[in-house]
């Protein structure tokens, strides 16, 4: 099973889209020079980050809820992986 850890919350994550499902706010949006004639822009500089993590209770609100390992999922499910099932994976041989 693979899981994702949140290097700034330390939360476990089920999946990459419940990770990305906690963390909100913009990573800064850039600020320009214009040239004199206006016809062109350069960046310099960005506006302050606003990224966070959600909390327990923000990722519950979401919809978002833990497994029995305290790993987050971005919705309860009765059909989630366990750690002993595997996934079973059939290749079919070409035919001459």
């Amino acid at each position: 099973m693979s899981k994702c850890i949140c290097p700034a919350c330390q939360e476990t994550f089920t999946c990459l889209s419940a990770f990305d499902m906690h963390r909100v706010g913009s990573f800064g949006e850039p600020i320009y020079a214009h040239s004199k004639s206006g016809k062109s822009r350069r960046v310099i500089g960005h506006t302050p980050s606003t990224r966070r993590c959600l909390s327990e209770s923000e990722m519950g609100a979401k919809g978002m809820a833990s497994n029995d390992k305290g790993w987050w999922m971005t919705r309860p499910s009765e059909s989630h992986w366990t750690e002993d099932e595997e996934e079973e994976t059939v290749f079919s041989q070409p035919t001459s």
